[in-house]
């Protein structure tokens, strides 16, 4: 697969869900976006630039719009731009950044640039 290359926002992002604490439940690389820790009014087109780079997926939850008047956002990372690390024992072959990641969820972004 060719690498994807990211703008600055879109790797924001693409880090905020990599890094969420739903991310370490060993189901992949997601979580909700709070809205609170982005402007909105930027980050949809954000993530639409994410969703037509195939990087990222959202859905959201209708049921709830919050004080912010923005609903909650579920944020998943592409299989394709994950990679699940089976061995942890030993990353001395990792980036200080990709260490992080690996120690918190077991995943590492991959196909990004």
């Amino acid at each position: 697969m060719d690498t994807v290359k990211l703008t600055d926002l879109e790797k924001k992002l693409v880090d905020y869900i990599a890094n969420s604490d739903h991310s370490t439940d060993g189901h992949g690389l997601g979580g909700w976006i709070d809205a609170r820790d982005f402007d909105m009014n930027i980050f949809r087109g954000v993530m639409s630039s994410l969703i037509k780079k195939k990087v990222a997926f959202f859905e959201e939850d209708k049921s709830m719009v919050n004080q912010y008047k923005y609903t909650n956002i579920w944020a998943s990372i592409s299989p394709e731009f994950q990679e699940e690390i089976q061995n942890t024992s030993d990353l001395s072959n990792y980036t200080e950044e990709e260490k992080s990641l690996i120690s918190d969820t077991n995943y590492r972004l991959i196909n990004l640039n």
